[in-house]
């Protein structure tokens, strides 16, 4: 919690000469609906497929799965705002507008496929630079200018998958993720929502009896 918000918060609490709340009974905390916050959120979700023939060659399959934020919106008594596009210490993981995964697949008619996917991530700003009373800090922006960490671009992995399945049954699948290596930004909090393993490549060989 921000600091200039705590009196409202804090005051509530009230601990006794040991400094406890559950040593003697002068220590309690007042329960008042000025605590209750609402949190809502709201978005469009995409998805599509489209089948393509390619004759002899097979077909292409292509999919699209995609999400539009309409509001990641925080409300209680005392402050109102929308992470939409802001990450930071209140709005925690990036909340981008738009993101996204497609992928291409090609289904060959010889038991050869390949596979390319896109996966999106839209670029966000750091939540102390909104314009939203309740939620900006200009304080701290010429810190987070100067590091160069107020805005995280928008990010763009590709991943590559082949297999190949042979006449008595024998599947082999190989791929690769992240083709291009991208790091993730330097924030250890975000690492859920970004690709923290870099360039990863897999194999596997399946057995059907």
């Amino acid at each position: 919690m921000r600091s200039d918000r705590c009196p409202q918060f804090c005051d509530l609490i009230h601990r006794d000469p040991q400094y406890t709340l559950w040593l003697t009974r002068a220590g309690y905390t007042e329960v008042t609906y000025q605590n209750i916050g609402r949190s809502v959120s709201e978005g469009i979700d995409l998805n599509s497929n489209y089948l393509v023939g390619l004759g002899n060659s097979g077909y292409l399959a292509m999919d699209l799965m995609g999400t539009y934020l309409l509001q990641d919106r925080f409300t209680n008594p005392l402050v109102d705002y929308n992470c939409t596009g802001y990450f930071g210490n209140q709005c925690g993981q990036s909340q981008p507008l738009w993101r996204h995964r497609f992928r291409a697949t090609w289904e060959s008619n010889f038991r050869l496929n390949l596979s390319l996917a896109w996966r999106y991530l839209g670029g966000v700003d750091v939540d102390d630079s909104s314009p939203e009373p309740g939620l900006a800090n200009p304080e701290k922006m010429p810190v987070w200018e100067a590091s160069g960490a107020a805005t995280i671009p928008a990010y763009n992995w590709f991943d590559l998958a082949a297999s190949y399945t042979f006449r008595n049954g024998i599947k082999l699948s190989a791929g690769v993720n992240n083709i291009l290596d991208e790091e993730p930004p330097p924030y250890w909090g975000l690492y859920q929502v970004y690709d923290p393993l870099g360039r990863y490549i897999f194999s596997s060989v399946q057995f059907n009896f």
